[in-house]
């Protein structure tokens, strides 16, 4: 994957991020990326928030409501684990867009 997008702010990353581009750090090694993946909430749920967070982070999908989640993946290592912002990350000004979006916002 190419970069996209340099020198962004977490801010703009978070937006990029949940449009379906995979985001990174320029300190992190190239086969280190975060993806979103959208949570799930069932066809009875007419709110426009769940939880205070938007509908449109959501699928519907019948069963259990689940919550949205960032997901580091490591290709290196073929890993994959749930990623919150460490306060460095949020306030960093070297974040990067890598040019593959997901078609459903998800995970790459």
């Amino acid at each position: 994957m190419s970069i996209a997008i340099s020198g962004a702010t977490f801010s703009q990353a978070l937006n990029l991020v949940k449009d379906g581009y995979p985001i990174r750090r320029q300190s992190w090694g190239e086969d280190t990326y975060v993806t979103f993946i959208k949570g799930t909430v069932s066809s009875t749920v007419t709110e426009n928030f769940v939880n205070a967070v938007p509908r449109s982070l959501f699928e519907v999908a019948d069963g259990k409501t689940s919550m949205p989640v960032f997901v580091m993946t490591n290709s290196a290592d073929n890993r994959n684990d749930c990623w919150t912002p460490q306060s460095i990350d949020l306030l960093a000004v070297d974040w990067v867009a890598l040019d593959q979006p997901n078609a459903d916002g998800g995970s790459v």
